[in-house]
């Protein structure tokens, strides 16, 4: 039987396709998860595990008006992994468990309800010369797409 926890982090390559002429900056960072796993392992060859990672995905915009701020977006996922891993070859006679394994396994995000998680409206007056004065309107609307979600991951270790 295989068991343990694991807690990582996962950089956030979200992108923006539309900036607004530097009005709008994605912050770049590392998202932490955590979770448990548990499953088979036969004779330390070859094992097989499943289990649960408290997954959450966040995303950052920084906001450049006369006062600056920064508009959070936050989701909390939730993921059940399912991978296999084979022991290549052994390092040591001493700890049969010891050597080079790789791995492969699928990570998949349930079906979520779609639904709206947060936003933001601004509006401003910009001159576009001396005598006219445009309004802009910026509004952000985020939420989840409602569709599970499934991940291909590899390992070495």
């Amino acid at each position: 039987m295989v068991y343990g926890y694991r807690r990582g982090g996962k950089w956030n390559g979200s992108v923006l396709p539309n900036n607004l002429d530097g009005f709008l900056r994605i912050r770049s960072f590392i998202d932490s998860y955590a979770g448990g796993h548990w499953g088979y392992n036969h004779n330390l060859r070859w094992s097989l595990e499943t289990g649960y990672i408290h997954n959450p995905s966040n995303l950052v915009l920084w906001v450049n008006t006369s006062r600056p701020f920064q508009f959070f977006v936050k989701d909390l996922q939730h993921t059940i992994p399912l991978r296999f891993k084979w022991r290549v070859f052994k390092i040591g006679k001493i700890q049969k468990q010891s050597g080079l394994y790789i791995g492969t396994g699928l990570l998949w995000t349930p079906s979520r309800i779609r639904q709206q998680l947060d936003g933001f409206r601004l509006v401003g007056f910009a001159k576009a010369s001396r005598n006219q004065v445009d309004t802009i309107l910026v509004e952000n609307k985020s939420f989840t797409t409602g569709q599970a979600k499934l991940e291909w991951e590899g390992s070495v270790g």
